[in-house]
């Protein structure tokens, strides 16, 4: 048995996957909406489902699926280890209080829910009230601050010593990088804060 396919997965966990990919497409954009502000927009989309042993992860697209719908389904395939299967599901019943919304241009490619498998008849008690990014508040990111880089031969390491002095791209008084899962998303100065160093975020990067 594949090991993965007994492994549980959560929203947040496929949120992250999903906003990866999205993130190399110029065409796309991704979303965690309230269940109930996806609702409507699914009826009318087919539904393909999985499930990771006691969870249910349900795919809805349109029925001109595109190109893009297909990479999300084969994105979740690979990542999850499963195939999908055509099925009918009742979304109203649907117990999970938030949604992925993947668009292309603002129309629908895909929408993802995860429930626990067979749970189709009791929604949460005031799960439409939720605020769907809070589903990603408990994700593990890693954060570093970045100094600066350089690039050296291991000639040059292999000389290292204590007292050794590593000459950075970066002059006196540059703004610290602020890295999270391998990409930057801010820059800050560094700060003390007791007898540890903290990084004040002065710039956020990618943001409107």
């Amino acid at each position: 048995m594949n090991e993965m396919k007994t492994r549980t997965v959560n929203l947040a966990e496929i949120a992250v996957v999903v906003e990866e990919h999205v993130s190399t497409s110029a065409d796309l954009a991704s979303d965690v909406l309230p269940a109930n502000a996806a609702r409507q927009r699914a009826q009318s989309m087919g539904t393909l489902t999985c499930d990771i042993g006691d969870v249910r992860v349900i795919v809805c697209t349109p029925p001109e699926a595109s190109a893009h719908s297909d990479s999300i389904v084969a994105l979740l395939t690979e990542t999850l280890g499963a195939t999908f299967e055509t099925n009918d599901v009742d979304l109203d019943a649907l117990p999970d209080p938030a949604v992925i919304s993947v668009t292309a241009q603002g129309a629908d490619v895909a929408l993802i829910y995860v429930s626990e498998a067979g749970k189709y008849t009791q929604r949460s008690a005031g799960g439409d009230g939720l605020l769907g990014i809070g589903v990603l508040r408990h994700v593990p990111l890693e954060v570093a601050a970045e100094l600066g880089r350089a690039r050296i031969t291991m000639e040059e390491i292999l000389q290292y010593g204590p007292g050794s002095i590593l000459e950075l791209d970066r002059t006196a008084g540059s703004p610290v990088d602020v890295v999270v899962n391998g990409s930057m998303i801010a820059r800050g100065e560094v700060v003390v804060l007791g007898e540890e160093y903290g990084i004040r975020i002065t710039e956020i990067l990618g943001r409107n």
